[in-house]
């Protein structure tokens, strides 16, 4: 037999129906039914079934659990009041089941998360807290109340919870440390790298570092003797990071210089798309760090020319590696490391290097401007204005970029606006040149416009994380190196001094402030 479509189901019932329970119909059947409603999104309907069984006798904790999802889609001050019924029941039953047990684990994250939104920061806390407790095989509660610790001027909270971690056996391994347990877990998550970095952040001027440090080299040890798959490769990208941008241990640089150059190596001789993902994030590693002493910058005894000579290589095998995998992700500009090494070439008054090198890249972009497809022109000028920041060609960027704007610009088909020469800084003070490059950073304006809030998204993020997504009212500062990395004005200025939380650019990088759109209303 079909089912009966839920619409032709949910019509059968009158409103009363609907909102008032029937004896024939229990609190486990308009359980249900919520619960079928909640599962297509039908939210009104879901909570008038929830509400129903709340009702009637003998009314189970899911259909608080179910009702606060279905309220959170529009109201979190009940969905949050739900989930806390729910936790209620779940914390009072002394011999949970393993779906309770799951519940509870489930539930307490989210609570966390809706206590967050609404600014209650310390019941936040001890929500994740207790999910601790129960959280013993994923980890991901540790990981939520680390960061949430860390981001929220809390350091010290996060601090004592991984000194208490250090000191507790292992839940999995006993002849381990919990700390040991959650980074061997910690390596298998998607943002490990963040977990990782975050972690460091909170103990880089503890003595707690060095156990950390030494703890997250025994955790690669033991993923090694595993064999598992990627995941020593992303603890090798990881173990780098932490060495060059967190540990002060003698020839931390060089180390980690080691150990991304032996994820590179893993990276190009496995058919994982991880792996590769892996790989290329530790050549950007490599790339900026030869840059650097490329260009006499980093040590003056060493020889420029060799470091050049490892950026050529590197490029090189990088593409290769973009060419032979069909899966890697190439992006809307140009793949493998073709852009940085361009601008290294145009920094170094090789500009005819830089423009061969970048030359089917360019024609991608123009390629894309002279199709039938008027869609796809935003593409197109995004990639010639990138391409032509790495080139060096600062003045014809700018005018690619002034020609990508917001969507109604094109529908009302107007002109391309005059941007002005000069621009006040933030602090009131002196005034920088549109289109300047500078190794300090400018003030991020916005739209001088009433309705700056109402801007059309430009589909950039700052790579600090001191914003959201970047709108065309926003000004911008696009590294000339990194192939994809652009700053607001507050995010840059950490870059310069060295403050900038994520491992992420460098400081001896420059820069290409991109103007904010000027509307006329």
């Amino acid at each position: 037999m079909n089912p009966v479509p839920l619409s032709d189901a949910s019509s059968k019932l009158s409103d009363g129906q609907r909102m008032k329970p029937t004896p024939e119909k229990n609190s486990l059947w308009y359980e249900r039914v919520g619960g079928t409603y909640l599962w297509a999104k039908c939210y009104d309907r879901s909570k008038e079934c929830f509400l129903a069984a709340k009702d009637l006798p003998n009314c189970s904790w899911r259909t608080s659990q179910g009702l606060a999802k279905a309220y959170a889609e529009d109201n979190i001050r009940l969905a949050l009041q739900e989930v806390e019924i729910a936790l209620a029941t779940l914390r009072t039953k002394q011999d949970r089941d393993d779906d309770e047990r799951a519940s509870l684990v489930e539930n307490l994250p989210i609570s966390a998360t809706w206590q967050k939104e609404l600014g209650n920061i310390t019941d936040a806390i001890h929500r994740l807290k207790e999910a601790v407790k129960h959280d013993k095989q994923y980890y991901g509660s540790h990981n939520d109340l680390i960061n949430l610790c860390s981001r929220t001027g809390r350091q010290s909270e996060a601090l004592d919870f991984l000194k208490e971690l250090n000191d507790q056996p292992g839940s999995i391994d006993i002849s381990k440390t919990e700390l040991e347990s959650m980074f061997v877990a910690f390596a298998s998550l998607d943002s490990a790298l963040d977990s990782f970095e975050t972690i460091f952040r909170v103990v880089q001027h503890d003595d707690m570092l060095e156990v950390v440090l030494r703890t997250l080299q025994e955790s690669l040890m033991i993923l090694q003797d595993r064999k598992a798959g990627d995941v020593p490769t992303l603890l090798h990208l990881c173990h780098g990071v932490v060495l060059a941008h967190y540990s002060t241990v003698e020839k931390g640089l060089e180390v980690a210089v080691e150990q991304w150059t032996k994820c590179c190596e893993l990276g190009m001789t496995s058919n994982s798309r991880d792996a590769s993902w892996i790989s290329r994030k530790a050549a950007v590693y490599l790339f900026n760090y030869h840059f650097s002493k490329a260009r006499g910058i980093s040590n003056a005894s060493d020889e420029p020319q060799d470091h050049a000579s490892t950026l050529v290589d590197l490029t090189n095998k990088i593409n290769a590696l973009y060419k032979d995998n069909d899966f890697m992700y190439v992006g809307v500009n140009a793949g493998g490391l073709r852009l940085s090494l361009g601008s290294f070439y145009s920094l170094t008054s090789s500009t005819e290097k830089a423009q061969k090198l970048l030359l089917n890249d360019m024609r991608s972009g123009l390629d894309l401007l002279s199709d039938d497809d008027p869609d796809t022109d935003s593409w197109g000028y995004f990639i010639v204005a990138n391409v032509l920041i790495h080139a060096g060609d600062e003045l014809n960027a700018l005018s690619a970029w002034s020609l990508r704007g917001p969507k109604k610009r094109y529908a009302k088909e107007r002109d391309v606006p005059n941007f002005p020469m000069n621009a006040r800084s933030e602090d009131g003070g002196e005034t920088v040149e549109e289109g300047q490059t500078i190794i300090a950073g400018s003030h991020n304006s916005g739209l001088e416009t009433a309705e700056q809030e109402n801007i059309e998204l430009a589909g950039l993020n700052c790579q600090g994380r001191g914003r959201g997504g970047f709108t065309y009212g926003d000004s911008i500062w696009f590294c000339k190196v990194c192939e994809d990395v652009q700053f607001d004005h507050a995010c840059l200025k950490k870059v310069q001094n060295g403050t900038i939380e994520r491992f992420i650019c460098s400081r001896d990088h420059e820069f290409l402030r991109v103007p904010s759109w000027i509307e006329e209303l």
